[in-house]
């Protein structure tokens, strides 16, 4: 007789407060996932159009991203605010289209 699962979580000392729900993503939740993915913008291969396509930045900001990430690879979206022109304000207009 093979134990159940909560059986061995008991063995194991494991309380059922403790076990959570995991659910496979829905057909639905896949597609809004990937439209999301789509609209992200990578900060370390983003050509100069799809800069431009953020709110706020022309192609001047553009041009200084490509020119910082050729120099410093971006590590995290949050260094986007080393580049000259992109101040606390507009980082926070972008920062939910950014990626590294």
């Amino acid at each position: 007789m093979k134990p159940s699962v909560l059986t061995l979580f008991v063995l194991l000392g494991i309380s059922q407060s403790t076990i959570t729900t995991f659910a496979w993503p829905s057909e639905k939740e896949k597609v809004q996932s990937a439209a999301r993915d789509e609209n992200m913008i990578d900060l370390n291969k983003a050509t100069i159009e799809q800069l431009m396509s953020l709110k706020g930045v022309g192609k001047k900001i553009a041009e200084r991203i490509i020119q910082y990430r050729e120099k410093n690879l971006f590590q995290t979206v949050e260094e986007i605010k080393k580049v000259p022109g992109i101040g606390e304000k507009l980082f926070e207009q972008i920062r939910t289209r950014l990626k590294v």
